[in-house]
């Protein structure tokens, strides 16, 4: 489709020149991350692909909002008990420091990773697979760490 016959001309909004205004349909885009489906049509409300919802731009900010929330929020409970542990851990069983150690930084960088992945969701309204992979991955890792520790301690 053409990008004129994508556009809507409004005849009751002008534009600096005077001109009628050209207003574009915002592109919708489906929630899945393993679906690429996008379309210009707002009345779609489902993937036809696969199913899940379809959000536009603006619920793709407000998830990226969400996303550096609970990021600020790890990344904080991290640093702070890498910062405020580090020197209190006892340091006669070195086994213990250093899993303990390898899960708050684990944590402090699934934030980080959690704050950069939604840093670039706000900017480009898009979701972006691999910020959101590697953030799965270290929420993967903080769990194995958690299941190593509860299971040998």
């Amino acid at each position: 489709m053409s990008e004129e016959n994508m556009s809507i001309l409004s005849e009751h909004r002008t534009g600096p020149s005077g001109e009628p205004e050209v207003l574009k349909p915002e592109l919708m885009r489906c929630h899945n991350f393993a679906c690429d489906y996008e379309t210009y049509d707002d009345n779609i409300k489902k993937c036809p692909m696969c199913g899940r919802n379809m959000l536009d731009g603006k619920t793709f900010r407000v998830l990226g909002g969400i996303l550096i929330g609970l990021g600020v929020i790890l990344a904080g409970l991290g640093g702070s008990l890498l910062f405020f542990l580090h020197d209190k851990m006892p340091k006669n069983d070195e086994g213990r420091r250093m899993l303990a150690l390898t899960l708050f930084i684990a944590v402090l960088f699934a934030g980080l990773l959690a704050i950069a992945a939604g840093v670039r969701q706000i900017f480009t309204g898009n979701k972006n697979r691999p910020l959101i992979r590697m953030t799965l991955v270290a929420f993967s890792a903080i769990s194995l760490i958690v299941i190593i520790v509860r299971f040998l301690f």
